[in-house]
C-alpha cells in the first residue's frame, strides 16, 4: 500500500506514522498487510500528511482490491 511506500521513502516507522495519521500501530500494521482499506476520512488525511495525489492512492488502492 501507498504507507509502505511513504514509510521507506522518508524512513518512517510504523509508529511515525501512526503519530502522524492519528491512528493506531495496529491499524498501521492492518494497513500495510491489506487486511483493511482505509477510510475516506483516512484516505483525505493521508492525501494532506504526505501530500500524496488522490489519484495516486486511489490507483493504489485498486491495485490492492483486484
Amino acid at each position: 500500500m501507498i504507507l509502505e511506500y511513504i514509510a521507506k521513502k522518508n524512513k518512517l516507522s510504523k509508529s511515525d506514522i501512526a503519530k502522524d495519521l492519528d491512528i493506531s500501530e495496529s491499524m498501521v500494521t492492518l494497513l500495510f498487510q491489506g487486511k483493511r482499506n482505509p477510510s475516506i476520512k483516512l484516505i483525505k488525511r493521508i492525501k494532506n500528511t504526505y501530500n500524496i495525489s488522490l489519484n495516486k492512492i486511489m490507483e493504489d488502492l485498486w491495485t490492492v482490491i483486484i
